[in-house]
């Protein structure tokens, strides 16, 4: 467990990141974009930690994963 905890921490540091970027260079799409996916993994440390329950939403981001893809460029499918 502890693996994964850490693991979603630094998604969300990378997360945070990727939002001060977009910011700065005002992407305003693509900010909205990380904003909504940094929501989902701080559910997900959340609810790993115990502190709250899943939502329905929470299993259909890629918060459920902990790779740093996708931060420097769009997403598949826009």
């Amino acid at each position: 467990m502890h693996e994964h905890l850490v693991a979603l921490e630094e998604r969300m540091q990378q997360l945070r990141h990727a939002i001060r970027q977009a910011l700065a260079q005002r992407e305003t799409a693509r900010t909205g974009m990380l904003h909504a996916e940094l929501r989902r993994t701080q559910q997900a440390w959340e609810v790993l930690c115990g502190l709250s329950a899943p939502s329905p939403d929470l299993q259909s981001g890629p918060a459920s994963s902990t790779s740093p893809h996708g931060l420097s460029g769009p997403h598949p499918g826009e």
